[in-house]
């Protein structure tokens, strides 16, 4: 994200002109949010909050301490403004050079909304196009694209492109948010990996984490057979998740994730594909040694494709009626 370009770091007394501003008049301009957050570089960890470095400046460390109280207050009053772009979300940065300041962290933790703190995104490459800052954009070896940021309000940040400003929540506006729950256990970096790699793995082998780690799986596979490429965002701290899906896309997705996992276990079982003691196992969330994933995934994909195509039919006739009988009371 914007705001570690090569620029001059501000010294104390403007930090503290800066923090004035903040109390007075509510906020404070982008640029000057981009020359405080620039002092959350590796180069300044090295030099002014280094101890033993010839630039060490502990008056700039009290100023910053004090700007990020003044934050910290504005956050827990629920107020917005570009302040919350000086906020780095690292916490181990804070308790090593800015300990007296890692108060607006738990602020924002406690406060704040996904929004500000979301701090990851992926990105099917089906959909790259949507997105017109191809800069922020970096592929990942998973094949998807990927814009991940420390900085808080990632999500909000303006970013001037050739076609104008937008912001990755603005792009983020044509599409569907459906509510995923991260199973207690897993990593949202695994849940993400698990999201858009191309093959069904175990992520512990020869072991399978129980259905934690068989949902996700289940899930992905379904959405590439059904080509519903997907957007996901994620507060890897908080484990909050949502995938983002095309609108029309939305009715069937929704459909699918309501159907209780008892039933995929139960299909498998009568397809052969497990034993009663692998579904006792499963239904437990108890780990797996040699489960047959990669079956269990494709018998419960099939079993989800033929919910998929009844409710997509049902759905189809549904909006034809409902059509048919507002052409006749025209008529009427």
């Amino acid at each position: 994200m914007a705001g570690r370009s090569k620029m001059k770091y501000p010294d104390a007394p403007k930090i503290q002109q800066l923090t004035q501003k903040l109390k007075q008049q509510g906020d404070i301009t982008l640029k000057e949010a981009d020359k405080i957050y620039s002092l959350f570089s590796e180069k300044a960890a090295k030099t002014v909050f280094n101890f033993g470095a010839p630039e060490y400046d502990y008056k700039l460390i009290q100023a910053l301490e004090e700007w990020f109280h003044a934050v910290a207050e504005k956050i827990k009053a629920g107020e917005r403004g570009n302040f919350i772009f000086t906020v780095c979300l690292d916490d181990n940065f804070y308790y090593k050079n800015l300990f007296q300041a890692v108060d607006v962290i738990n602020a924002l933790k406690e406060h704040g909304s996904f929004e500000d703190l979301c701090n990851i995104v992926m990105i099917d490459e089906k959909l790259y196009p949507a997105f017109p800052f191809k800069n922020l954009l970096k592929k990942d070896n998973l094949g998807a694209y990927k814009i991940q940021s420390m900085r808080a309000g990632m999500l909000n940040y303006p970013v001037k492109t050739e076609k104008g400003t937008y912001t990755i929540s603005q792009v983020m506006k044509k599409f569907v948010p459906v509510t995923i729950t991260v199973p207690s256990g897993i990593l949202i970096t695994d849940l993400i990996k698990m999201m858009f790699s191309s093959e069904v793995n175990s992520f512990r082998s020869p072991w399978t984490l129980g259905k934690t780690e068989v949902k996700p799986c289940v899930l992905s596979a379904f959405l590439k057979r059904e080509n519903i490429p997907c957007i996901v965002a994620a507060d890897v701290h908080s484990n909050k998740f949502f995938t983002f899906v095309e609108k029309d896309k939305v009715f069937i997705v929704k459909r699918i994730l309501e159907i209780p996992f008892e039933k995929l276990v139960e299909n498998a079982l009568c397809k052969g594909v497990i034993d009663k003691k692998e579904a006792r196992k499963l239904m437990n969330n108890n780990a797996l040694l040699k489960f047959p994933l990669q079956k269990f995934v494709d018998a419960s994909v099939e079993y989800l494709d033929k919910i998929a195509q009844m409710n997509t039919e049902w759905k189809s006739v549904r909006e034809a009626v409902e059509k048919d009988s507002k052409w006749l009371e025209e008529t009427i």
